[in-house]
């Protein structure tokens, strides 16, 4: 379904009184906008907002006050950690299992082809 809604914005002179009780029923009021659009925020949202924090999202947002130059692990859109983690201000880049844990000979130094992480299923 598509749903049209006008909304009206007026702007009032210092002084200037407007009587707003003439408006027709259709106009939809500051309110009910606001309403309607913090339903559909939450329904875009989905489940993302009531589960807790991953590993990998607690492991991140420890590092957030830390100094540019600290790596910061990287995690996909469901918290897991992402197949290849990177480390920013070195430019180096190695593939991780689905703990996060580094897997030994896939590190790549900074300027080199990266590896192809092969994405792991983690249960």
């Amino acid at each position: 379904m598509i749903y049209m809604i006008k909304l009206t914005v007026c702007v009032l002179t210092p002084g200037v009184t407007m009587d707003f009780s003439k408006q027709r029923k259709e106009n939809i009021t500051m309110a009910t906008l606001t309403i309607i659009l913090l339903v559909s925020t939450a329904f875009a949202l989905g489940d993302c907002t009531i589960r807790p924090k991953t590993p990998c999202e607690r492991a991140r947002d420890a590092m957030k006050n830390r100094p540019p130059t600290a790596y910061i692990p990287t995690c996909d859109c469901k918290g897991q950690y992402t197949p290849e983690q990177c480390w920013g201000s070195t430019g180096s880049c190695w593939c991780v299992t689905c703990n996060g844990q580094k897997i030994k000979g896939t590190e790549t130094p900074p300027g080199t082809a990266p590896i192809k992480c092969a994405t792991l299923i983690c249960s």
